[in-house]
């Protein structure tokens, strides 16, 4: 089958030179031994999903390795023929309010190098301690919302215009079909999500999550996130109630 590029028609540039397509196939990642794409989003449990694929595909076999995809991040990207010949694709989402809440925690308050994407030298004096989650927010709706992956739009990160399975974060083992209540295994879960046809992929999504086109509610609460393509913005939100998997 052949699947449909989300920014392919974008521009009559070469393909190779659309800026959109390359940054979206950039973070598509290939699982060997079921034909299937998995388009990985930072912050949205994405280490331990590139962990899983990289155990998956035979590159590492221990949890001790799993630095290992922090130096082989796109180890695994598929290639143009891998994109459009796919036997199954997915990814998963996350409500864009929790998102940003975690790359603030994670980054900005730990003073990770991120810091300086948002708030670089050239832009004048900051002091680390004083950035508040509003100055922050203020500071990437302003003019730095695309200088981090972490932070980065969502919808940026999908190389397809559709996917056989759409996967909220906030609903990640009621999604993944096999997965069992109150156990998520690194080394099954690429083969557990790709365990599904089409068709029922398609049931699920309906189930679980509007699709991007119809999608309308940007309201995020605990445990009924329902992110949409064009909302995956950032604006403040509380930090909701603890979700059952800890995205890195």
């Amino acid at each position: 089958m052949s699947r449909s590029l989300r920014y392919a028609a974008g521009t009559f540039r070469p393909l190779a030179e659309n800026l959109a397509h390359g940054f979206a196939a950039e973070h598509a990642l290939e699982f060997y031994a079921a034909q299937a794409v998995y388009s990985f989003i930072p912050k949205n449990a994405c280490s331990t999903l590139r962990f899983a694929l990289a155990r998956a595909n035979g590159a590492v076999s221990s949890p001790v390795e799993i630095d290992w995809i922090h130096h082989n991040n796109y180890a695994f990207r598929a290639d143009q023929r891998s994109l459009q010949q796919a036997g199954f694709t997915f990814v998963v989402l996350r409500c864009p309010f929790r998102r940003l809440v975690s790359v603030f925690l994670d980054k900005i308050v730990n003073r990770y190098h991120n810091f300086w994407a948002a708030f670089p030298q050239e832009d004048g004096p900051v002091i680390p301690g004083d950035v508040t989650f509003r100055i922050f927010v203020d500071r990437l709706a302003r003019s730095k919302l695309s200088a981090d992956i972490h932070w980065r739009p969502q919808v940026d990160f999908l190389v397809y215009e559709d996917y056989d399975l759409w996967m909220p974060l906030e609903q990640f083992r009621r999604t993944c079909p096999g997965s069992p209540s109150g156990s998520a295994s690194k080394s099954s879960t690429p083969a557990r999500c790709c365990a599904t046809t089409p068709a029922a992929s398609r049931r699920r999504r309906r189930a679980t999550m509007p699709t991007l086109r119809s999608a309308r509610s940007r309201r995020c609460r605990p445990g009924a996130c329902r992110p949409a393509a064009n909302s995956f913005s950032t604006r403040p939100s509380p930090v909701s109630q603890p979700i059952s998997i800890t995205p890195t």
